[in-house]
């Protein structure tokens, strides 16, 4: 009855050890999905949304985006793998107790048949003294691991918050694309009232009537899909957020952002700064330490391994009475032959290797692409966005003369009708420059490696 007891204080033990982390591997994993780089302090989501800044929209998809828990939950992973070897440091402890009945029949020398009753309790200890550096190995391989799975996990909120600065500017694109939508179609509407003037004073024929009804009904149209465009976005940054795509919310315009001291670098420093700064990069690295680490391990396993072990054992048997024993000593295991096993664990171990370094070198000439794309976009932009707003100005004052010499009967629909075409063009490319600027400034500072909370200003806590 003792044993029975004493082997389930063992395993209640064992189940509370299970929610433990007495190796403080938990040090390595951030408290939460979105306390990566940057980090954000997650607060509960407002209910109902009403309208929010970038800087809100950014912090609830940080921490509400599965992308994000998915990375973080990988460190976790990672973490416990580095407790899994460290524990190997430690010796192994086991207790084993085992009762049987004896029960023998018929007649011998000694008497009829008899019973005996013994109790085996035995208690192992086995601590492995030395192994040519394949514990050493292991752990430094999954401590580089975990952390190439925290610079993943950075990488992930770096992507994640990209991806939620471009849905954030493609909404309000598509919003002020509906207001310029709304703009055009009122051009419309007082261009068609106007032909129907000039022919029911029987200055024109009907043809400027129908080709002005027609423009009507096309911008009709192009606002209807300019409406369907902004609920769409809409949806997309619900989605980023991790809430369903038909919540109801709105986006404030944010301030222009700062002068970032990053974009006055040249191209060539910016992919310097790349190199040092973007956390994948950093965490293909890693990967390549632990890689190097599994060789030795992978060598390890063909060389001999001495350990210790101790065996405390009680025997209690009806028929001898009580014993104590102890059995102690040292156990060399040399593994001779393993059909070569060791020998193309080692194969793949060095070809992993390999494969790490390239995926390294892949990535890095990936990010340089990334940063010349992100860079020559970004200037783009910055040049075309004066010549945006120069462009509606010319484009609205070009609409207003052909209205007003075709109001006075001296100019022609076509002339009017194209120049309304000419200004919601320019309207639609301004509005697409402007936030396309924000959009390729933020997409260069993720390709350098900078992008965080800090440009948006305050949190949603100090708003």
């Amino acid at each position: 009855m003792a044993v029975v007891i004493l082997m389930g204080c063992l395993t209640a033990a064992m189940v509370r050890a299970a929610d433990m982390d007495p190796l403080d591997t938990g040090r390595y994993v951030s408290a939460g999905p979105a306390t990566g780089s940057p980090a954000v302090l997650c607060a509960p989501i407002p209910s109902p949304l009403g309208t929010l800044t970038l800087l809100s929209v950014a912090e609830i998809a940080l921490c509400n985006n599965p992308q994000t828990r998915v990375a973080w939950i990988n460190t976790r992973i990672a973490a416990a793998q580095l407790g899994i070897s460290r524990a190997s440091y430690l010796p192994s402890v086991s207790l084993s107790a085992t009762r049987q009945w004896n029960r023998s029949s018929g007649t011998s020398l000694a008497g009829n048949g008899v019973s005996t009753t013994e109790t085996n309790v035995t208690l192992s200890l086995q601590y492995l003294l030395f192994d040519f550096g394949g514990r050493s190995a292991q752990v430094e391989s999954d401590r580089e691991a975990l952390i190439a799975a925290d610079l993943s996990q950075d990488a992930e909120i770096q992507s994640v918050l990209f991806s939620t600065i471009q849905d954030y500017y493609d909404l309000l694109a598509t919003t002020e694309s509906v207001n310029a939508a709304r703009a055009t179609l009122h051009s419309g509407q007082v261009a068609y009232a106007a032909a129907v003037a000039q022919h029911q004073a029987g200055t024109v024929t009907l043809s400027d009537v129908l080709q002005a009804q027609t423009a009507l009904s096309q911008a009709r149209f192009t606002l209807t899909q300019t409406l369907g465009a902004m609920r769409t976005a809409r949806g997309t940054l619900a989605n980023i957020m991790g809430l369903p795509a038909d919540t109801r919310f709105a986006v404030t315009t944010p301030a222009p952002a700062p002068a970032n001291p990053d974009m006055q670098a040249t191209l060539k420093e910016l992919v310097a700064q790349a190199a040092l700064a973007r956390p994948d990069l950093a965490a293909a690295r890693a990967e390549i330490r632990s890689s190097e680490a599994a060789v030795s391990v992978a060598k390890s396993n063909g060389l001999p391994t001495l350990s210790a072990f101790a065996a405390p054992q009680y025997l209690d048997s009806a028929a001898y009475g009580g014993e104590h024993q102890t059995v102690f000593g040292l156990s060399l295991s040399v593994p001779l032959f393993n059909g070569f096993s060791t020998t193309y664990q080692i194969h793949k171990a060095r070809a992993e290797l390999d494969s790490a370094k390239a995926a390294r070198d892949q990535l890095a000439n990936q990010v340089s692409l990334q940063v010349f794309d992100a860079y020559t976009a970004y200037l783009t932009d910055r040049q075309a966005l004066a010549a945006s707003s120069d462009l509606v100005a010319s484009a609205k004052s070009s609409a207003q003369l052909a209205l007003g010499r075709y109001q006075a009967g001296v100019g022609n629909i076509l002339d009017v009708l194209s120049a309304n075409a000419a200004l919601a063009a320019a309207r639609s490319e301004d509005i697409q420059t402007r936030y396309d600027l924000h959009i390729t400034q933020a997409s260069l500072a993720e390709a350098v490696g900078n992008l965080n909370l800090g440009d948006f200003g305050q949190s949603r806590g100090n708003q």
